[in-house]
């Protein structure tokens, strides 16, 4: 779009929420309505959002466009109009000098990192705006589940995984925690999870636990981009979902939209799986687990397609490639850095040290030596 007053290209812009003119500073609002609701599960929806070759109106050139691109000859944005495959969009709210220092926040925080990684600053440059192609997932579950787990007969201290009982009658009993977990899927309405997750020892029970709980899931999302690519867009979670408009391609000028085809029926069966995940990590919460069933009812499962504001940055520190990323609307930041060596050393000698001095210690109880 270009400026009605000085001709000059207009893009969104997070603070005018609207087209923004870098030129002369005109503004422009963007009629678009509020978004709500989503699609039964069932419902066919095309997600087939691939670049498409667009002509520029201004100059005649053309070119594959991923969302909105500015024209390689005359710096007008071309955009591919994703109507009817796009149900709303969350618009950015922070730009890139907000995406800066939410990451250089973040990055200063990061105790095992680098201090010269910690104490560097980086500009907006580094950053690009994305708008992600995600499914959005509500869910609602009603779940039967039981168990059995580990219970102390005596009051004992817990050390991470590792649980240590004070010595009795001169018998030291040490357990580690949770080693392996087994679990089988399938991909009706309901789910059964099973298999032994812990292993017996000295000074402890098993003991049967059960319960139903109702889950209520609300925009786990989906997505295959390669932008994404090994992470979870989860983390990056909540978005401002509550912002969300209609799908307007205006939203999409000065940023860009990754080309890709969401397989609905991948997409539903692992959010489904994750949804069956996380009620098994509640339900299990705060127990130590031996054995552990559930069966899930699905009570309504919807489904819609927003596009989802994302700032993207990487960045090489030695031989490897760093990246992050920023939820554009909130400044949630996820990503890796790489880690100090010398903290890592250091950590593991200090915890070798700890968990040796009080092995040291019972042996030298358990077998009666004095010093």
């Amino acid at each position: 779009m270009k400026c009605k007053n000085c001709g000059s290209v207009m893009t969104f812009d997070p603070k005018a929420k609207g087209m923004l003119c870098s030129n002369c500073g005109s503004t422009l609002d963007i009629k678009s309505e509020d978004y709500s609701g989503k699609y039964e599960i069932d419902t066919p929806l095309d997600t087939n959002m691939k670049s498409s070759y667009i002509t520029c109106a201004e100059c005649g050139h053309g070119k594959e466009v991923d969302g909105a691109q500015v024209c390689d000859f005359c710096s007008s944005v071309l955009i591919n109009n994703y109507v009817g495959k796009v149900d709303a969009v969350v618009p950015f709210a922070l730009d890139k000098k907000d995406a800066t220092s939410a990451y250089n926040s973040w990055i200063s925080n990061r105790f095992w990192a680098p201090k010269a990684v910690r104490s560097s600053k980086y500009n907006g440059s580094r950053f690009r705006g994305y708008y992600l192609p995600c499914m959005a997932y509500d869910m609602n579950t009603t779940t039967r589940y039981s168990g059995t787990m580990y219970e102390s007969r005596d009051s004992h201290v817990h050390y991470g995984a590792m649980n240590f009982a004070h010595i009795s009658g001169g018998r030291v009993s040490v357990h580690i925690g949770p080693s392996g977990m087994h679990h089988g899927m399938h991909h009706g309405m309901h789910h059964h999870v099973g298999g032994p997750v812990g292993g017996p020892h000295n000074d402890m029970r098993i003991v049967p636990f059960s319960g139903t709980r109702t889950d209520n899931f609300v925009d786990l999302l989906y997505t295959n981009s390669d932008i994404t690519n090994g992470y979870d867009i989860n983390e990056l979670s909540p978005f401002k979902m509550a912002d969300a408009k209609k799908y307007n391609a205006l939203y999409l000028s000065g940023y860009t939209a990754p080309s890709m085809i969401i397989d609905q029926n991948v997409s539903r069966d692992r959010t489904r799986d994750y949804a069956y995940d996380l009620i098994k990590q509640r339900a299990c919460a705060g127990k130590n687990v031996a054995s552990y069933n559930q069966t899930v009812k699905v009570n309504s499962f919807k489904k819609a397609r927003y596009m989802l504001p994302v700032y993207v940055g990487s960045w090489k520190y030695g031989k490897k490639q760093y990246k992050v990323f920023i939820n554009g609307s909130t400044g949630k930041v996820m990503g890796d850095y790489p880690k100090s060596a010398f903290k890592v050393t250091l950590a593991v000698l200090i915890f070798l040290l700890f968990f040796g001095t009080i092995f040291a210690v019972f042996f030298l109880q358990f077998f009666n030596v004095g010093l």
